[in-house]
Formats: structure tokens, sequence, C-alpha cells
């Protein structure tokens, strides 16, 4: 049986779970909402035991398979405080209970936490494995701002700094030097400007799918005409990209590059360790999904201890 954790409001876990239907698997799924509304935990700290009980059905974390988790922060949205606590240390009851479990899960919430700041993660994980990565400046001082914009004769992006989701925005002095007096209130990642497609990156298991788009906009996901296409990554990519999930414990990741394409360089940009991938999984006529479902399915064997 295979221990599917989630939101029914989240598109990715649906798109997972019609995944697992076609390959015929076995699946049980728990909604973390219905589970903090009105479930139950039994967990213990640092034990790597954990049983859920909701609707009258327990499920024993030992007992499965696999475990396929998207643990999403659903705290912030309860509706009343005592819910809001009690999301919260569900979450951290569950993520420490995955963290220690022997049961193989897709992913662990807490297995890189280091990847929810983008410029603490990406310059380390680039140099480890010989990938360029593009100068970045991450401040809330203008006059740092400004000296690095000035470094950057090409142009410069910018975009939030955090885990969130937010859109890359060229930078216009006319439009948005008057902005930079702003910084002070919330921090900013200025970035060099890499000319060329972007290239999206899945890792699963040893398995690695790669699309490269073109767009007439510099943040494809956010308008502008797109042409996608699936491409085959060079080994310098996709032989650390294996090893990185191998390393972090992240059977399932995605890698974003640009390909510059004055150069040909591949620039890696940032991980995404909970990938929301259905739209480039429809692109592959689902191959991606199809390999998330044989791995949980059949998961590789944990690493021996030494």
């Amino acid at each position: 049986m295979i221990l599917c954790l989630g939101l029914a409001a989240d598109r990715t876990l649906v798109h997972t779970l019609r995944a697992l239907a076609r390959s015929r698997a076995r699946f049980a799924v728990v909604d973390l909402a219905h589970l903090a509304l009105g479930g139950s935990l039994d967990a213990r700290p640092g034990a790597a035991v954990l049983r859920l009980g909701l609707g009258g059905v327990e499920h024993a974390l030992d007992a499965c398979e696999s475990v396929y988790a998207r643990v999403l922060d659903i705290a912030a949205r309860a509706p009343t405080p005592q819910l809001r606590e009690r999301s919260a240390a569900l979450s951290i009851a569950l993520a420490e209970a995955l963290a220690a479990s022997a049961t193989p899960v897709l992913n662990p919430p807490r297995a890189a936490a280091f990847a929810f700041s983008k410029l603490a993660h990406g310059p380390e994980l680039a140099r480890e494995r010989g990938w360029a990565f593009p100068r970045s400046c991450l401040t809330s001082e203008p006059e740092e701002a400004r000296a690095f914009l000035a470094s950057c004769p090409a142009g410069a992006i910018f975009k939030g700094a955090s885990a969130a989701k937010t859109w890359v925005t060229v930078y216009d002095a006319e439009r948005h030097a008057e902005r930079l007096r702003e910084l002070p209130a919330g921090p900013a990642l200025f970035q060099e400007l890499i000319v060329g497609p972007d290239v999206r990156v899945h890792v699963v298991g040893e398995r690695v799918f790669c699309e490269r788009i073109e767009s007439s906009a510099v943040d494809y996901r956010h308008g502008g005409r797109n042409a996608f296409a699936a491409i085959e990554p060079p080994a310098a990519i996709a032989e650390p990209g294996r090893a990185l999930a191998a390393e972090l414990s992240l059977p399932f990741l995605a890698l974003d590059f640009k390909l510059e394409r004055a150069s040909g360089r591949w620039v890696f940009l940032e991980l995404n360790t909970a990938p929301a991938y259905e739209g480039y999984d429809v692109r592959a006529g689902g191959a991606i999904s199809a390999a998330l479902a044989d791995w949980l399915r059949s998961p590789p064997p944990a690493p021996s201890a030494a």
C-alpha cells in the first residue's frame, strides 16, 4: 500500500493520484486539512512509527510500501487560532516522523530545508557540480542594489528571495529606480540577465526528463508566447542531477537552468524540492508521473548503514 499525504485542493497531488490509479497501484490518501479538522496522529518525538487516523481508518507508516508526501503549509489559512496551532503541530509531527521512518518517502519535507532560500543553496550546489551560476545580489540596501545593477551592463533581473513563488522581472531604470528605496522594507534578489531559453530538468530516481522553453517573456510561467521541446540533457547536467537527488534523499526534484544563447553554457538557477510538475508531465505524455508511480510501487532499498 502506498500512503499519499497532501491536500485535495492541490492539483499536483491529484495529478499524481491519477497516475497511480492508471498504474493500478494500491494507495490510500490522507487529506491534511481533514486530518487537522477531525483526524488523529500518534507519533512520539524521534520515533519511526507514525499512525494516522481519519474517518475510522488507521494508517500505519511502517506498514506501507512507500509514501508520497506533499506536506504543504496550511496553518496560515486556518480559520481559527486553535486550528492554526493544530495544523502547525501536525505538520511538524509529520515531518519528524517521515524523516525518522524506514519506509521510503517521496519526498520527506525536511530533506532539503536549505532550499527555502534561493541564494542560500544555489551558488553552493552549482559550485560543487561545476555548474555556472549567475552573479547575484541579495540585499535590502538601495545603494548596494544600485552598485550591483551598475555592474551589469547587459542588464539584470530581480525577484523574491524566499521559497515563495515570485515572478522574474527585467530591471528597467525608468520604471524601477524609484522603487529601490523600498528595499529596507523587504529584500530582493538581483541577478545578471542571462539571455536564452529556460530548461526544466526533473529527476525521478535514476530517470531524467528535460524540457527546453523558448519564450517571448522573461518569465515563461507568467504570460508570453512559449514553445516547449523535450531535449536530452548533457551528461554534465544529468549525472550530477541524479547524484544530487540521492545525496539529498530527494528521489523527485526539479532543477531550473538558463541556456545562454551566446555561449551555449548551462546556468543553474535553483532547486525545487516539491515541484508542481503536472504541466511538464502533460507535455511529456505522462512520462514523469509514470516514473513517479513506478518508484512508489517499487522503491529502491534504503542504503545500508556503514
